[in-house]
């Protein structure tokens, strides 16, 4: 291995430098070689004689473990780029990407397990919509291989069935359970998976939210007063056209012209206001009942 990495080194220079362990200790000097490897070709052909990428890196690991390497500096090329740039300096999402994808290409064997804890946390959107694609790509190889992943993220999970899915939650008694979402996540798209797996009641930003609910309210009182022959108050409906006209402009709407798709609105807005803002997968499946019940009942 050392003798492979003198041969494919571009002059290696000798040196004695300072160094410490901590910054409690005092420094020592130490010999070191400084080797470098100036491209991609340079890099295979170290690895040529060990055949196989798991038998490469495992003899990378055994130089790290030995303590003959003071530090590893590595340089990538972006895709379209002319120039190289420090691994250290790529941006975080990337650094994340290459570390787990790498680690698990080296490390997929039979019967391989992998435990990933949030690997998607710094990911743009465009990544996470094809994370688990990439898994598999570098570890489906092996029809054996099984992966334990958590994420918060829709993206991430959006093409998942039910089967593959546990959600962590705590009961009304506190007590930490487990449970399958009522829906499989593939197809729902993101507000559905936001809705049925996330349990958020919904995918707008709080001040629109909080738009909507004043005027589902008051349209509600509306309807009611119409519905009972008695007049609605001038201020009122004022303020109902201003809140239907600034919805409007945001591309949200309430009203129909179909009588019975208002009266499932009304009720489905009531349903919403009695679960509250946040669902756990009891509360999304008793509410799924609820909605099932709510449309027989109008049919």
């Amino acid at each position: 291995m050392l003798d492979g990495l003198w041969k494919q080194s571009l002059a290696p220079i000798r040196s004695e430098e300072s160094v410490r362990e901590d910054y409690r200790s005092q420094g020592t000097t130490e010999k070191q070689l400084f080797i470098f490897l100036k491209d991609a070709k340079a890099l295979l052909a170290l690895a040529e004689p060990f055949g196989e990428e798991q038998r490469f890196f495992a003899f990378l690991e055994t130089l790290d473990l030995s303590e003959l390497v003071r530090d590893i500096r590595i340089w990538v090329r972006r895709e379209g780029a002319d120039t190289t740039v420090p691994f250290h300096e790529i941006s975080d999402g990337e650094r994340q990407l290459l570390s787990v994808l790498g680690m698990m290409r080296f490390a997929a064997h039979d019967e391989s397990l992998f435990l990933l804890d949030e690997p998607d946390t710094h990911l743009n959107p465009a990544w996470k919509w094809s994370y688990l694609s990439l898994i598999k790509q570098v570890a489906g190889k092996n029809s054996n291989c099984h992966l334990i992943m958590t994420s918060h993220d829709p993206l991430t999970i959006a093409g998942l069935e039910r089967s593959q899915v546990q959600i962590l939650y705590r009961n009304v008694k506190g007590e930490v359970k487990a449970a399958s979402p009522e829906a499989d996540p593939k197809g729902l798209g993101v507000a559905g998976v936001l809705r049925q797996v996330f349990g958020l009641a919904t995918t707008l930003d709080p001040d629109t939210q909080g738009l909507v609910e004043r005027r589902n309210d008051l349209l509600a009182k509306t309807l009611t007063l119409r519905e009972q022959g008695l007049p609605v108050p001038d201020e009122a409906a004022r303020r109902l056209a201003s809140m239907n006209n600034e919805l409007s402009a945001l591309g949200l709407a309430y009203q129909s012209a179909d009588p019975e798709y208002d009266d499932y609105l009304r009720a489905l807005h009531r349903v919403d206001r009695e679960v509250g803002t946040t669902y756990s997968p009891e509360q999304i499946s008793a509410q799924n009942r609820m909605l099932e019940e709510l449309i027989e009942g109008l049919r």
